[in-house]
C-alpha cells in the first residue's frame, strides 16, 4: 500500500501474485467510491493517487485497508 504514494502507483499485478487478493474484487466498493470522488484512478494496471490529493494519502489508503 505504501507504494500508493509514489507517482507510479500500486502494481495490482504483482499485489495478486504477492498476496493471492486481486484487490479490485476484495475492495471494490472503497476503490468504487474513491474512484468517484477523484481521488484515485486505473492507470495501465497500476492504482494511483491523483497527484492533487496526495496530501490526503493517509486517508485514501486507510479507507483501503
Amino acid at each position: 500500500m505504501l507504494s500508493l504514494r509514489l507517482a507510479t502507483g500500486l502494481n495490482l499485478e504483482k499485489f495478486r501474485k504477492r498476496f493471492k487478493e486481486d484487490l479490485l474484487k476484495t475492495r471494490a466498493n472503497q476503490i468504487q467510491s474513491l474512484i468517484k470522488a477523484g481521488y484515485i484512478h486505473i492507470d495501465d494496471g497500476f492504482l494511483k493517487i491523483s497527484p492533487q490529493h496526495m496530501y490526503v494519502s493517509n486517508r485514501i489508503i486507510l479507507e483501503l485497508l
